[in-house]
């Protein structure tokens, strides 16, 4: 193996080391930006999740009760069906027309999937 000689005046390995560490402080700010900008996301995300589950939360029910009111865009269970409520309405039975629409779960998942992903 061959050795390197390196000539180097005090001043000069002393410049060195000052840029190296000025090297690390540069990449620990970025790594550390880097951080921040994932937990941010991460923070984001599960705001998002929450906001989610809230809305869902609201506006959603077991089973269609005719004693419940159902607002606009309220969601129920009906006869193996789900139903999304075009207006508000009580004690009116889910049935495709003015009141409800019946509703593919998939294509709905979908649909408040790609709201979810526009916010």
């Amino acid at each position: 193996m061959k050795r390197r000689v390196i000539n180097l005046t005090l001043e000069e390995l002393v410049t060195k080391v000052k840029s190296l560490e000025e090297q690390v402080i540069k990449l620990a700010a970025r790594q550390s930006n880097r951080s921040a900008d994932a937990d941010s996301g991460i923070s984001e995300a599960k705001a998002k999740t929450e906001e989610v589950k809230r809305e869902s939360e609201s506006n959603m029910s077991d089973g269609w009760n005719a004693n419940t009111l159902y607002h606009k865009d309220d969601y129920c269970l009906y006869n193996n069906a789900l139903w999304i409520a075009n207006f508000d309405s009580l004690g009116v039975e889910p049935k495709e027309g003015t009141y409800w629409s019946k509703r593919n779960i998939v294509s709905e998942l979908n649909r408040l999937n790609k709201l979810i992903k526009e916010k």
